[in-house]
C-alpha cells in the first residue's frame, strides 16, 4: 500500500529530478515544475538543500530530520512537510531499493519520473505491470525494442513480439491491453487496415512510423483517436523536413527510447488524451520530442473518432457578456482579462506547425504601426479536402489583428473550395458569431438608391468611433495615396448602418458595415488593408452584447461549430444566418 501525501514520517521520500533551490537574501527559492515557492531563514537554503539531497528514496522523513540537531528538528519536519505539500518530495511505501528488487530496475527511473506527473507514482507504475503489451513489426525492430526493454526490465510487464508484414492475416489482439504496430514495415492501405480493425474491436494502440520527416507515435482509445490516414494527408500539405527515402529497418536508439518511454507513460494512465500525437525530429545531435493535437474526426477515414467532451459549461452567452474593447484601457470591465487569457489559451492550444489546425498565427516581423497585423496558415477542410490557406489582418491593435485573422480563417471552413464564404460568422462568443453573420448578410442586401443620403462628419459622430474613424481613414489614405472618398449612408432595418465611399468619379472605393456611422467608415477602409474576402470590424462600441441587442435585431441563426469545426469543443461558435 502507498502512502504517497501523507506527512514525511509515514514512508520513505523521493526527491522529483525537476526540483531546483537557490540561495535568496531572506532565505531560499524553490522551483519545481511550473510552480515556485520560499522559505525564510538564515538556513534555509542549507535546509533545504540537505533535504532535498538526501530524499534519494532509502530513507523515511523521520530519518532525514533526524540527522539534524535536535533544537531545530521541529522547524526542519516543518519545511519538509512544506516539500511534500508542494510536491518536490514523494513519499513511497518502502525503500527504492525493495521497488528495484520487486518490480524491476526500471522502477527506478520511472517512479521518479511519474512523480513529476502525478501524486501517486507508486500506483502508476502498478499500472504499467498490469499491461500487456503487444508488438507488431519488423525483425530488427522488435529486437531493438527487446533490447532496450531487457536492458532495464519491469517485473510483470507482460510484453509479446510479433513480426508482422502485408501478407500476413489480421491478429486478433484478445487478451492486448496495447498494441503498438510498426508503420514503417507495411504498406500505407495494410496500415490504415490494420487500424480500421484495432478501432472497430475497441483496442487502445499506437501507429508508429515516418512521416513528413519525422518519426511519429499517434495513440487511439477509447477517448481520442489518433488517424494514420489523418497524419499522412496533413503531410502532403507541408514541406518534408527531411529527404524521403527508404525507412531504416530499425529505429536508431533515441527513437526506439522515446516509443518506449511513450508507452509507459500511456499504460500508466498518464498521457496527454488532448496531445495524442508524437514527433521525433531527425536533425543530427540531440533529438527533439514534441507532442501534437489529436483533432477528433477532423478528416479521420474512419469516421469512428471519439469526441472528446467539451469542459466546463457550452459557454452559451450570459445577457451581460461583455464586448471586447478595440483599445485595452485600465477602465475595462475586470471579466475582460478571462476573455482575453481564455483566447490566447485557445490558439496557442490549436497552433501547431504539422496537424494545424493553425499552422502560424502571429503578428512575426509583420509591421505593427499604423496598424496591428497578425498572420495566420491555416489548414483548412477535412480528409482530403485538406488545403493550406494564409490570410493577414490589419485592425487597431496587435492583439485584436490576431483574434480576427483566426476568426476569419475559421470561417474559411464554412467555404466551399474555391467557393465564396456564405452568410457565416465565427466569434469567441455566440453574440460575437451572430454579429458577424450579421453584417455579412447586411453588406449583401439590396438598398434603393433613395435610401442612401450623403454623409458629413457630424453624421460620424464626435465620440470614440469618429476617432478611430478619422485615424483610420488617415492612416489608409496615407499608404494607399489619392482622394479621400466621399461617403453616403443608410441605416438598414435591422438597425445595421451601411455606407459607402466613391471617388471623385464617382466609382466604389469601399462600402462597410457597423453598428453606427462611423464603425461601418472604420470596416470599409479596413477593407482596403486586408484580404479580400477578410472580414475585419471594429467590435461594437455598445458595453455588452444585450445592449447592442436592444438597438440592433438580433437575427435567427443557425450554429454549424460542430460539423465545421470538430476541434472547437465550445471555445468558439459558428453561425449561419439563412
Amino acid at each position: 500500500m502507498s502512502n504517497e501525501g501523507e506527512s514525511p514520517t509515514a514512508g520513505v521520500v523521493l526527491a522529483r529530478p525537476d526540483v531546483s533551490a537557490l540561495r535568496t537574501k531572506h532565505g531560499a527559492w524553490i522551483g519545481v515544475g511550473a510552480g515556485s515557492f520560499t522559505v525564510k531563514g538564515a538556513a534555509a537554503y542549507e535546509v533545504v538543500s540537505k533535504l532535498l539531497g538526501g530524499s534519494d528514496g532509502s530513507r523515511t522523513g523521520p530519518q532525514l530530520v533526524d540527522d539534524f540537531p535536535a533544537g531545530s528538528r521541529a522547524a526542519v519536519s516543518r519545511v519538509l512537510d512544506a516539500l511534500v505539500t508542494h510536491r518536490c518530495v514523494t513519499v513511497l511505501d518502502a525503500p527504492m531499493s525493495h521497488q528495484v528488487a520487486v518490480k524491476g530496475p526500471a522502477s527506478e527511473w520511472l517512479l521518479a519520473y511519474f512523480a513529476q506527473l502525478t501524486t501517486e507514482p507508486v500506483r502508476a507504475l502498478d499500472r504499467v505491470l498490469a499491461t500487456t503489451l503487444h508488438l507488431y513489426g519488423r525483425p530488427a525492430w522488435l529486437s531493438r525494442l527487446r533490447g532496450l526493454l531487457d536492458a532495464a526490465p519491469l517485473f510483470g510487464l507482460r510484453t509479446e513480439f510479433h513480426t508482422i508484414s502485408d501478407e500476413d492475416r489480421v491478429p486478433q489482439w484478445e487478451d492486448a491491453d496495447l498494441v503498438v504496430v510498426d508503420a514503417d514495415g507495411l504498406s500505407y492501405e495494410r496500415t490504415v487496415r490494420l487500424q480500421d480493425e484495432l478501432l472497430e474491436r475497441g483496442v487502445p494502440h499506437g501507429i508508429v512510423g515516418e512521416v513528413g520527416g519525422r518519426r511519429w507515435i499517434i495513440w487511439s482509445d477509447d477517448r481520442v483517436t489518433g488517424c494514420w490516414d489523418c497524419l499522412n494527408r496533413y503531410a502532403r500539405t507541408t514541406r518534408s523536413a527531411a529527404p524521403a527515402e527508404t525507412a531504416p529497418t530499425a529505429p536508431d536508439d533515441s527513437a526506439a527510447a522515446a516509443l518506449i518511454h511513450a508507452v509507459y507513460r500511456r499504460s500508466a494512465g498518464l498521457a496527454d488524451h488532448a496531445a495524442a500525437a508524437v514527433s521525433v525530429s531527425h536533425e543530427s545531435g540531440l533529438p527533439t520530442v514534441k507532442t501534437h493535437p489529436a483533432w477528433a474526426a477532423a478528416g479521420c477515414r474512419c469516421h469512428r473518432a471519439v469526441v472528446p467532451p467539451v469542459t466546463g459549461d457550452e459557454r452559451d452567452d450570459q445577457g451581460d457578456e461583455p464586448v471586447r474593447r478595440n483599445i485595452v484601457s485600465p477602465e475595462d470591465d475586470s471579466r475582460l482579462d478571462d476573455v482575453h487569457e481564455r483566447i490566447i489559451g485557445t490558439l496557442a492550444g490549436w497552433t501547431d506547425g504539422f496537424a494545424g489546425p493553425f499552422r502560424y498565427l502571429d503578428g512575426g516581423d509583420l509591421p505593427q504601426v499604423p496598424f496591428g497585423q497578425a498572420q495566420a496558415t491555416v489548414l483548412v477542410g477535412l480528409a482530403e479536402k485538406c488545403r493550406v490557406r494564409e490570410l493577414t489582418a490589419a485592425v487597431l491593435s496587435s492583439r485584436e489583428a490576431l483574434y480576427q485573422a483566426a476568426l476569419n480563417a475559421l470561417e474559411m471552413f464554412a467555404a466551399q473550395p474555391g467557393g465564396p464564404l456564405p452568410d457565416i460568422g465565427a466569434g469567441w462568443t455566440l453574440d460575437e458569431a451572430v454579429y458577424r453573420a450579421l453584417l455579412r448578410r447586411s453588406m449583401s442586401w439590396a438598398v434603393d438608391d433613395a435610401e442612401w443620403v450623403r454623409l458629413s462628419e457630424d453624421d460620424l459622430g464626435h465620440g470614440e468611433c469618429a476617432a478611430f474613424s478619422r485615424y483610420i481613414r488617415h492612416s489608409v489614405g496615407r499608404s494607399r495615396g489619392g482622394e479621400a472618398p466621399q461617403w453616403i449612408g443608410t441605416r438598414l432595418a435591422n438597425g445595421i448602418y451601411r455606407v459607402r465611399g466613391r471617388a471623385a468619379d464617382g466609382s466604389l472605393v469601399a462600402h462597410g458595415a457597423g453598428a453606427c456611422y462611423a464603425e461601418a467608415v472604420c470596416t470599409a477602409m479596413l477593407a482596403l488593408v486586408n484580404d479580400a474576402d477578410a472580414l475585419v470590424p471594429l467590435n461594437p462600441h455598445f458595453r455588452t452584447w444585450a445592449e447592442l441587442w436592444r438597438h440592433v435585431a438580433r437575427p435567427e441563426c443557425v450554429e454549424v461549430t460542430e460539423r465545421t469545426l470538430p476541434f472547437a469543443r465550445g471555445e468558439v461558435r459558428l453561425v449561419e444566418v439563412p
